[in-house]
């Protein structure tokens, strides 16, 4: 009984690899394959592999596989050595593949963009090889963006390149094509960590603007400066200044450029210096009088100087006196962007409030 139901399983197994004209769905490199695994797989060993698909009459190198991708997708997806990527291309498959079932619409292109876990070389050396198959940098996807725009992101990434914007250059991409939502190319390298030469590579070819506000976001290039994680940004700021970019802009949440920043004291310093706002009035940004006065005067104040000696009055009119100068000297420390920029409005002056408070107390309950 055992053996019939063993001939069974091996006869479905095979019903169902040749009832299959993917490649994606080879045995050799699938999951389930103890040993397999796409990222430490050389030439060699996908060599066989790829011999044993092409040994089948129905076989089809771009055929969608049961995880509703192609082989190449697949071997992009999983982070395939850029040898074996080049050696699917040299098989056939199509570098300009747009399959429906995959995410979005992506073609390779731009699924080896958005690949994570993998190093800058290595999707360098995806992309030369997926270009020089043939690959058209500028097709468009579903999203509505052109191949190419992969190599200006994932933020921070140090992604976009000279040497990565010279390839995509050389094979034609179009940067003075227009993007959706208004976005701009500049912009994407901006975010993306190019360095200061790259950025001005970028924006020498397209002309876009510095003071312009993305539609989509809300934000101009100094918010996405101020916001974003990215390598010499004073340098950076300095360029976005003299071409024109605006620091008394805000953005579609009514915030300063100076006020993202979370992680750089001067670099906030220096954009509120441009923006006219001076050190004793940063204050004003955030609280008016009233609204000092009505976090100070609450039930729970009432009850932390009940029994004191002291009146709300005496302890508040203390906190209204010295909440400016306290909020200028605090926001020179180092780790006030932390402590205000993190926090909303109402959390920004409560935490003003309290400092204050407790010092004010101290004051009041003093007897000489």
């Amino acid at each position: 009984m055992r053996l019939i139901k063993s001939i069974v399983c091996s006869l479905s197994l095979l019903a169902g690899l040749a009832a299959s004209p993917a490649f994606a769905d080879l045995y050799c490199y699938q999951p389930e394959n103890p040993g397999w695994n796409w990222e430490t797989v050389d030439y060699i060993g996908f060599s066989a592999c790829l011999d044993t698909g092409a040994q089948r009459s129905d076989s089809d190198i771009d055929g969608v596989g049961a995880e509703g991708m192609t082989l190449l997708e697949l071997a992009i997806k999983n982070n395939a050595r850029p040898s074996v990527i080049q050696l699917i291309l040299s098989a056939g498959a199509n570098p300009n593949l747009v399959n429906p079932q995959s995410p979005r619409g992506f073609a390779p292109l731009v699924m080896n963009f958005t690949t994570e876990n993998t190093t800058d070389e290595d999707v360098y050396l995806r992309v030369k090889a997926l270009l020089e198959a043939g690959a058209n940098p500028n097709q468009m996807g579903s999203d509505g963006y052109p191949a190419f725009q992969g190599a200006f992101g994932p933020t921070g990434s140090n992604a976009m390149t000279g040497k990565m914007l010279d390839l995509i250059l050389l094979h034609g991409a179009d940067l003075t094509a227009p993007i959706q939502n208004g976005h701009q190319w500049t912009d994407y390298g901006l975010v993306s960590n190019a360095d200061l030469q790259t950025l001005k590579r970028i924006q020498k070819i397209t002309g876009d603007s510095f003071s312009n506000i993305v539609p989509y976001s809300g934000s101009s290039m100094l918010h996405d400066l101020a916001y974003s994680r990215i390598d010499d940004r004073l340098a950076k700021l300095d360029w976005l200044i003299a071409g024109g970019a605006d620091p008394k802009v805000t953005n579609n949440q009514g915030k300063y450029a100076w006020e993202l920043i979370r992680d750089d004291a001067e670099l906030a310093a220096k954009l509120r210096s441009l923006a006219g706002v001076k050190d004793e009035d940063m204050l004003a940004t955030i609280a008016s009088d009233r609204d000092i006065s009505l976090a100070c005067r609450t039930p729970q104040s009432e009850a932390m100087i009940k029994g004191d000696g002291m009146t709300i009055d005496e302890v508040c009119t203390c906190v209204e006196d010295n909440a400016a100068t306290r909020f200028s000297r605090v926001s020179q420390h180092p780790l006030f962007p932390k402590v205000y920029g993190a926090k909303d409005q109402q959390g920004k002056v409560s935490e003003l409030v309290r400092g204050l408070f407790i010092g004010c107390m101290a004051i009041w309950s003093y007897r000489p």
